[in-house]
């Protein structure tokens, strides 16, 4: 069995077990969430995920900036 087989089946377990839970994600899904919660520079994230460039992490790196406002708006 292959990757993505065993994917679609973790997915349709978890359906099963947790119906009230949406599973409308993907495997690089979850490599994103992980590599944008990782605390640290591009290149540390690089290093961590096994890319071979900072733009193929870039690419992963999906946290938002926050930007701060003006007069509570």
């Amino acid at each position: 069995m292959g990757f993505n087989s065993r994917w679609a089946a973790a997915r349709e377990e978890a359906r099963e077990k947790f119906p009230e839970i949406e599973f409308d994600f993907t495997f690089h899904d979850l490599k994103a969430k992980g590599i944008s919660d990782l605390t640290g520079t591009l290149r540390d994230k690089q290093e961590i995920s096994g890319h071979k460039n900072s733009s193929q992490t870039a690419i992963y790196d999906r946290k938002m900036k926050i930007v701060p406002v003006v007069g509570d708006q």
